[in-house]
């Protein structure tokens, strides 16, 4: 997806300054401010070691806000060196990369089978920190030494292989490739964006050829409608978790895309990725129309929303950048004219206004991205 973007050494930028203290990203390859990439990193996150989420709504909560800065760090970072090929930038990631490899972040997932542990929480999180560390790690790769690339192939490889592995957890939940992969749900895809993107950097076709049958056998097993069946059966969660699948299905297309392979073409029976966007955008037009799918109870739902209900929260975006529509930012740059775009603005007006736009599914800087192409 990233590497399609080719880095022509360093180059040193003068930033902008507006007032007394916010400085201004400015894009290498132009000279012009690269408002969207503006976003600061900040420190950088110091390493996870126990990375435990418990049964309970309020331990797995934990866990989230504690992967919060890391995933939020690798986007920032990744997106400002994207735009201005920063030497320092680029150190600071890499240092960042080494000293979490060099502890062994994020190995220690405590006892297994004891009821303590909740393992889809633990799975779904590690996913979540994975996917930003990947990404940026395969902007910085090609520059370090062969001995620092082992290191962080080895520990990063070894959690990817991890969280891909079949497993029975604590209460009996098996998670792992084949089991998503039977699920079909938003946690599948993500498992397969990570092994595409790892699979381009370490030139495995295996892997990166996974995530265009995940996305193929994604279209195949949309309703007629364009719903998508396990997500849109998730209570007062269905359109929050079709959305989430999307966001998954999009990170595919992209990194097929830097491929020269169009998956946003791909069709099955007439229906495509724009189809689930249509309904996605039809049900948050009117959520009565998810009501008969989201009382199947085909997944859990958040404690505070219900099948009339629904969480639509993921439209907004925080002050920070974050936004779990972060995906519409890439879909309105490749479909500038199509209605979906148009609906899609008129859903969330903050679409196209360069500012910051991030979302750890989607691994990175999503605004940023699209407006230095």
């Amino acid at each position: 997806m990233i590497k399609s973007i080719v880095f022509c050494g360093a180059i040193a930028v003068v930033p902008l300054m507006i007032g007394c203290s916010q400085v201004t990203t400015v894009n290498f390859r132009t000279g012009l401010p690269a408002l969207a990439c503006n976003a600061q990193p900040g420190s950088p996150p110091s390493p996870i070691m126990k990375f435990h989420a418990g049964k309970t709504y309020e331990a797995n909560t934990i866990l989230a806000k504690k992967i919060k800065p890391v995933t939020e760090y690798f986007m920032k970072a990744s997106g400002r060196y994207l735009a201005t090929g920063s030497d320092g930038e680029r150190k600071t990631i890499v240092e960042t990369l080494l000293k979490w490899s060099e502890v062994e972040a994020m190995t220690d997932w405590g006892n297994w089978k004891a009821t303590i542990d909740s393992s889809w929480s633990t799975y779904y999180h590690a996913m979540a920190a994975i996917f930003p560390m990947v990404l940026s790690y395969e902007l910085v790769r090609e520059d370090m030494n062969p001995n620092q690339i082992k290191l962080v192939d080895a520990w990063l490889g070894g959690l990817i292989d991890r969280v891909n592995t079949d497993a029975r957890g604590s209460g009996g939940r098996w998670m792992g490739m084949w089991y998503y992969a039977g699920r079909q749900d938003n946690k599948y895809y993500q498992l397969q964006a990570i092994n595409m993107a790892w699979g381009n950097i370490q030139g495995d076709n295996n892997r990166f050829d996974g995530g265009l049958k995940a996305y193929q056998g994604a279209i195949s097993a949309l309703r007629a409608d364009g719903s998508i069946r396990k997500e849109s059966g998730r209570g007062g969660s269905a359109i929050h978790y079709s959305n989430t699948a999307i966001m998954n299905l999009i990170s595919i297309a992209e990194q097929a895309r830097a491929k020269g392979v169009d998956l946003y073409s791909a069709s099955y029976q007439k229906r495509t990725i724009h189809t689930a966007i249509t309904f996605l955008l039809d049900a948050i037009d009117d959520p009565g129309l998810i009501v008969e799918y989201a009382r199947k109870s085909t997944g859990s739902s958040f404690k505070r929303d219900s099948i009339y209900n629904q969480n639509m929260r993921f439209l907004s975006r925080h002050y920070s950048g974050e936004s779990g529509f972060a995906w519409a930012e890439i879909y309105s740059a490749r479909f500038p004219q199509s209605e979906n775009t148009r609906r899609l603005q008129l859903a969330a007006p903050w679409l196209g206004k360069d500012v910051p736009v991030f979302h750890y599914l989607s691994g990175m800087n999503t605004s940023c991205f699209v407006s230095l192409e």
